[in-house]
């Protein structure tokens, strides 16, 4: 006989830490969205073009400043 067991967790961050949290979702959306159109972009221009991570790690340098 397997016994299962599972434990439940929850957050209760104070303020501060949901909006850290907030503002770090945010920003991986805005990441992900804009490599996204990039991406596609690229891909609208050449058919040929594949996806490649070392390519948008660059951009993402460029991005922040």
């Amino acid at each position: 006989m397997q016994i299962r067991r599972a434990f439940r967790f929850e957050l209760c961050p104070s303020g501060a830490q949901a909006r850290l949290m907030s503002q770090f979702a945010g920003s991986c959306r805005y990441v992900y969205n804009r490599t996204l159109a990039t991406e596609k972009s690229l891909y609208g221009k050449d058919k040929a073009h594949r996806f490649n991570y070392v390519e948008c790690a660059n951009r993402l340098v460029l991005w922040i400043e």
